[in-house]
C-alpha cells in the first residue's frame, strides 16, 4: 500500500463510521449493567445494616428486589434514550 496505510480500514481505523458508534454504545450500555446492580447492592447494604435483627432470608429478598428494580429502572432509561 502506498503512503503506509494503517493494515486496510479496519472498525478501528480512521473513518468507522457506524461501527464505531455502536461500540461507544455498547461501552455505555456495558458500564451501565455493572453500575446500576452495583448502586443497588451498596443501597441494600447500607439499609440492611441499620436493621441487623432483620432475617437473612429477608434480607436476601430485599437485595433480588432492590436489584430487580434497579435494573426496571435502568432498563426504562434505555428505552427512553433510545426512542427519543
Amino acid at each position: 500500500q502506498e503512503g503506509g496505510g494503517g493494515g486496510g480500514g479496519g472498525k478501528f481505523g480512521a473513518g468507522a463510521g457506524p461501527a464505531e458508534s455502536i461500540s461507544s454504545l455498547a461501552i455505555i450500555y456495558t458500564v451501565a449493567s455493572i453500575t446500576i446492580p452495583s448502586l443497588a447492592s451498596v443501597y441494600n447494604e447500607f439499609a440492611l445494616k441499620k436493621n441487623f435483627d432483620t432475617s437473612v432470608h429477608l434480607q436476601n429478598f430485599f437485595m433480588y428486589f432492590y436489584g430487580a428494580v434497579f435494573n426496571l429502572v435502568g432498563l426504562m432509561g434505555v428505552v427512553l434514550f433510545r426512542s427519543g
